[in-house]
This record gives structure tokens, sequence and C-alpha cells, in this order.
């Protein structure tokens, strides 16, 4: 899934899965499945994701990446994707819209008639899960491509040995879709399996690290882009959480340059 563009979602359909061994990945797979308590879930949610965790055609993880921020603001971000996606859009860097629902999900469309619907099915320290479905094009006349997925992320709060704070996260997703569409796309754009796969999950990382680390550098930005554009309490309520985590930051200094290069350089904070 990428809320850059839904057609990250659908270049899911073409991603296996990157450079272990088959069976390394099918032991990871099975690893991860089960660290998913779909117990909790209502019945028939339950068994649209379970159908996705063990009949999925791609399963991929992507590396561990380590970056400066302010943790609260990255943890904030996970919670509220539509407003990491207003951020982005007032950046240029998207087009596309996300509309929280009353149901407790995220609607998402793009330019080209895509949609995707994003609902949390799992929030917990260090964890947080994501079900998705939707259809779409990944370009402009391609054929439609249905597809269902599982967003795993993990995440820990770490300190640079330069003293600097920031998150370490790891992305991992299952998906499920329509093979002869996806087989059809690949063969018309000529994307490989393994680009495909890289290109979605960094883009699924970025849009948290990124946006993370861009209010820690940018507060005051922050403080004048992300403001209610409705009336009601609600957005109201979801901001203040926010700028309570950006006002000291004028004050105090920022996150640092970022950096993921040297991810060694960071460990958990005690």
């Amino acid at each position: 899934m990428s809320l850059f563009s839904t057609a990250g979602l659908w270049a899911l359909v073409l991603a296996w899965s990157g450079p272990e061994a088959a069976g390394d990945v099918d032991l990871l797979r099975r690893i991860s499945a089960a660290q998913i308590a779909t117990e909790r879930l209502d019945g028939d949610l339950r068994g649209r994701v379970d159908e996705v965790l063990k009949h999925g055609q791609l399963y991929t993880r992507g590396p561990t990446e380590c970056f400066p921020c302010q943790p609260g603001i990255y943890r904030w971000l996970l919670d509220h994707p539509h407003w990491g996606v207003h951020a982005w859009r007032a950046l240029g860097a998207t087009k596309i819209k996300l509309e929280p629902q009353a149901d407790g999900s995220f609607l998402g469309s793009d330019q080209q008639g895509g949609e995707l619907r994003w609902r949390p099915i799992l929030a917990e320290a260090g964890r947080r899960v994501w079900y998705a479905e939707g259809s779409g094009r990944m370009a402009p006349l391609m054929p439609i491509i249905s597809v269902r997925a599982v967003v795993l992320l993990k995440f820990q709060e770490v300190q640079g040995e330069d003293g600097r704070i920031g998150i370490r996260q790891r992305t991992e997703v299952f998906a499920l879709y329509d093979g002869r569409a996806a087989e059809l796309a690949c063969k018309l754009i000529g994307l490989t399996a393994e680009a495909a796969g890289k290109k979605v999950i960094e883009q699924i990382g970025l849009f948290f690290s990124g946006m993370a680390w861009y209010l820690s550098e940018n507060p005051e930005w922050g403080l004048c882009v992300l403001t209610p554009t409705t009336a009601g309490e609600t957005p109201r309520r979801e901001l203040a959480q926010l700028h309570q985590q950006l006002q000291p930051l004028t004050r105090t200094g920022r996150a640092g340059r970022l950096d993921s290069s040297q991810p060694r350089s960071y460990v958990p904070r005690p």
C-alpha cells in the first residue's frame, strides 16, 4: 500500500519476496502471520484478513530503517494517516485524497479512478497492523486490478550515538490479488517483481518516516499547515495532540539530518 499514490498498492500484485530463499520467506511469513491476532476481529473482517494471511500470493518484507524524529510525532502520524496525506499534499508530493470514515476506516482515491479502503486492525506499543482493499490501475489504459492486503509495521524508539532520538521501523506486507490482470499489467509495463516489491515497501516506510522527520525539523510549518479545515471538535482534538508535540520544538531545536545509512549507530532507548 502506498499513500503517495494508490498505484503503489496495485504494484503489490507484481512484487514477490525479495532476496531471501524461498524456505526462509515461507518461515518468515508464517512467523509474522502468527503475530497478528485475528481472533480479536469481528467475524467478517476476521475471515477476510485470515484469507489474505493464509492464501495471499505475496509476502514481502522491507529492510530495517532508522531515522531521527520526535517519536511522539511519528506515533501520531501512524494513527492519523489522513493528516499525513494532507501534509504530503501541501508539499506537492501527492494528489491522492484520504478521508476518515464513520466506521474508523480511511477511504483513499486517486485521479485514475482507483479506490482504497484502509482500516487499522491492531494498534499497540511497537506495532501497527492495517487491512486494505480496493481496485485501480497502475497507469492509464492498464487493466483494473483488485487487491486485498495486510500491512504489518514494527517500530521502536531508539537513540543514536550522537544523542539524537528517533525510530527504527520495518514493514511487512501480505497481499491477495487478481492474478490474470496482474500478469497482463506486468507484461505491459515491463516491471520486474523485485523492483515493484522494493518500491512498495519504500513508499510505505517513507510515508511515515519522511513526514515524521520533516515535521520534527519544521515545526512552524506543521503548525501552519496542519490546522482544522472543517468545523467540529474531532479534528481540533486530533490536531491539538500534534501541536503539543510541535510547539516545544519551535524553541528547543530539531531532530537533526535524516540519515538511515548507519542503522547500527542507533540503539533502543532505556
